[in-house]
């Protein structure tokens, strides 16, 4: 899935991170527009994906991760705090990452 998934950053997470590529689908907890991404990885609390639509450390997200279908990993709905936006180069414009908040299912 091009560069971002190169991207080298200095672990910042206490939590191990298991990569997990699957579709996203998130939306500002105020708005009402859908944005579409992929996951890049997974920790116990918090979440890495690429997007179109950039998104400011402390935006409050609403994020369902999808799965393919015959997935072993389980849907996820959540609100997400994003604490980092980096422009990438690649298929997607914008490497976000955040905190999970609350998961909601």
């Amino acid at each position: 899935m091009g560069d971002l998934w190169r991207i080298d950053y200095a672990e910042k997470r206490n939590a191990k991170r298991i990569p997990v590529v699957c579709d996203v689908i998130f939306k500002f907890l105020k708005g009402q527009r859908s944005f579409k991404g992929a996951s890049k990885n997974l920790s116990i609390d918090g979440i890495a994906f690429g997007s179109e639509q950039p998104a400011q450390p402390g935006d409050i997200l609403e994020l369902a991760l999808v799965p393919p279908a015959g997935s072993r990993v389980m849907p996820l709905n959540a609100v997400v705090e994003v604490t980092r936006n980096c422009a990438i180069s690649g298929q997607w414009s914008f490497e976000i990452a955040g905190k999970l908040k609350q998961i909601l299912s």
